[in-house]
């Protein structure tokens, strides 16, 4: 194992908060990112969870969203973020037209063209500014009435039109269905002014030392890829700061932030498919790699949740819940050692208890791909 790469993973694992769970709430830890991949909403709230410093339950991670301090809504790449609500603003005008043009073909391919998506927004905006938070179903029978048919998929692409313009964002939870609210109530409620835009340059340097004091030692491609922005746009954040420190590895140029030395850990940690240590980085993956038989281990639709051994990637998991308990079954690369069986055991407690269930049958065998 390189040594060098090591220390890059290990100074990664703590800059993304797993090494030590400092965080007092979920609100801190999205802050510290500035945009957290929310794909999945239950599973990357369990991300949130782990790297807080006391133990908290699902639900006390969705009150959060409830109170309307963090959205979960599309702002870069594009896919799903969790975001503070009052950071919102100033990431969408450093994304959103980069973001645009991707949606395009897809809006083809749904049956939307610019004069539909364009009439449609502003009815959206109304229903909600009148009737309160409401779910895509409800958006689509308001838009039915006014002559516009839709699909789920299609009624999902309008609103993510008028997520882009800053018109709406996520709203609280109802029941199993995920609602919208004006952006501008949500940063009322939450008593946060309105939003006065600032520079390109301030907001590039804001996002770049976002990104490098959450995700680095990375690179300027990693960069490139979980903004969806520009190397320009990089070496442009960059100008912006003073403090910025260079390392060369195997190759790749690495720039982080100055910090303390990250200690070497050997615990175990199951992360989520979409989890910002494992998916920030592409051009960097290597780091966290170095044990992993391929540069994409096992990587399928049915294994993409993540054991972390240490710093490294050491086999994938997957569970199920069912009458009050949690299944686990974790594949490990190479036959798994008492200590990785154990700390596998110990994070499905974890887990179970943030999902307020019993740990149920943990089964813990060797991948083979």
């Amino acid at each position: 194992m390189s040594a060098d790469l090591e220390a890059v993973a290990r100074r990664r694992l703590r800059a993304t908060g797993l090494d030590e769970p400092r965080f007092g709430t979920a609100e801190e830890v999205v802050r510290w990112f500035g945009a957290y991949q929310g794909q999945d909403d239950a599973t990357a709230k369990w991300g949130l969870a782990q790297r807080l410093s006391e133990p908290r339950r699902s639900a006390d991670i969705e009150s959060e969203f409830d109170s309307g301090r963090l959205v979960r809504t599309h702002v870069l790449r594009p896919t799903w973020h969790f975001v503070a609500v009052d950071d919102l603003p100033w990431l969408l005008d450093l994304t959103a037209e980069r973001i645009r043009p991707k949606l395009r073909y897809y809006d083809k391919q749904l049956g939307l063209d610019d004069e539909l998506i364009t009439r449609a927004k502003p009815m959206a905006l109304r229903a909600l500014e009148s009737d309160g938070a409401l779910n895509r179903s409800q958006l689509a029978a308001v838009l039915a009435a006014e002559g516009i048919g839709t699909t789920g998929a299609s009624m999902s692409h309008i609103m993510f039109h008028a997520e882009l313009d800053g018109a709406v964002c996520s709203g609280p939870r109802a029941g199993r269905h995920h609602t919208y609210l004006p952006l501008a109530q949500r940063l009322s409620d939450a008593g946060l002014r309105p939003y006065a835009p600032g520079s390109r340059e301030e907001g590039l340097a804001r996002l770049v030392r976002m990104f490098l004091r959450s995700h680095g030692p990375a690179t300027a491609k990693d960069f490139v890829w979980w903004s969806g922005l520009t190397g320009r746009d990089f070496t442009a954040g960059l100008a912006g700061l003073d403090d910025v420190e260079r390392e060369t590895h195997d190759g790749l140029t690495f720039v982080a932030l100055p910090g303390e030395a990250a200690r070497e850990t050997r615990r175990v940690r199951l992360l989520q498919a979409w989890d910002e240590y494992t998916v920030a980085h592409t051009e960097g993956r290597t780091p966290i790699l170095l044990k992993a038989p391929t540069s994409k281990p096992g990587m399928t639709a049915t294994w993409l949740h993540t054991v972390i051994e240490g710093t490294q990637v050491g086999g994938h998991w997957k569970y199920s819940t069912a009458k009050g308990a949690v299944t686990l079954d974790a594949r490990t690369f190479g036959a798994p050692t008492e200590a990785l069986a154990a700390g596998i055991e110990a994070e499905g407690q974890a887990l179970a208890g943030y999902l307020g269930l019993e740990l149920g049958e943990v089964t813990v065998t060797e991948f083979h791909g």
